[in-house]
């Protein structure tokens, strides 16, 4: 916790310079020990807000950063030998075994239950799909290296939404071997002006790398163009 705040702090030094008097919502800060305090707070709310999948009891959060906040010197080296050496190894093993396995058995019942949906159909290779509309099917791509224009919203299992090309405001083109296999393989499956549904198990998307990984991903897609490669011409 100590380096959490400590990594705040340095944060905080990036940022540039405030003024003596700065408001934060409807509270004035009158000085620059409310200023760093404030911007330290923001920070580490903001990233326990945004970690994903984890479940906490903010008291028990504020009660703990009281506790080594308000520690002697003395029962921080008691604390670093026993309490929070059992606290590290308890958050790594929880963020790279109990929640990359919670992830993993949430995809597996999810990929069950969609595949006896209506229009739902799933490929040699594990995909999962649903075209809802085929589009030109004279107008394909063919193959990984052809170029693709597409709309598209990428969500997870529980709809929250990490990627999209529509809140961007444009379109995004790339060749099908720049994406992950998932992609390569389902859009491939309509023509131009077609809209397929994807839903890609880990194994054809990030595998166990970074926040998307060990889970499902839901790709709504608008196919809006198709350019072929040099070899597919």
């Amino acid at each position: 916790m100590k380096k959490l705040i400590i990594l705040s702090i340095v944060l905080v030094g990036t940022m540039s310079s405030c003024s003596n008097q700065v408001t934060s919502g409807n509270k004035s800060l009158n000085s620059e020990k409310d200023s760093l305090s404030n911007a330290i707070g923001l920070m580490m709310g903001n990233q326990l807000k945004s970690t994903e999948d984890v479940d906490i009891d903010k008291n028990m959060v504020y009660n703990a950063m009281e506790k080594i906040m308000n520690a002697s010197e003395s029962e921080l080296d008691s604390m670093e030998k026993y309490e929070l050496k059992e606290a590290r190894e308890f958050f790594r093993n929880y963020m790279t075994v109990t929640v990359p396995k919670k992830k993993a058995e949430a995809s597996e019942s999810f990929l069950e239950g969609i595949s006896k949906e209506e229009g739902v159909k799933k490929t040699e290779s594990g995909l999962y799909y649903k075209i809802v509309n085929m589009g030109d099917e004279n107008v394909k791509a063919l193959c990984e290296t052809d170029t693709v224009k597409v709309n598209y919203v990428g969500t997870t299992i529980d709809g929250k939404e990490f990627d999209s090309s529509i809140k961007r405001g444009t379109p995004a083109t790339f060749s099908l071997n720049r994406v992950i296999k998932g992609w390569t393989e389902g859009v491939q499956l309509v023509g131009k002006g077609g809209k397929i549904i994807l839903y890609i198990p880990s194994e054809l998307g990030y595998g166990s790398r970074g926040r998307l990984g060990n889970q499902t991903l839901i790709f709504d897609i608008d196919l809006l163009d198709v350019m072929p490669s040099v070899e597919n011409k």
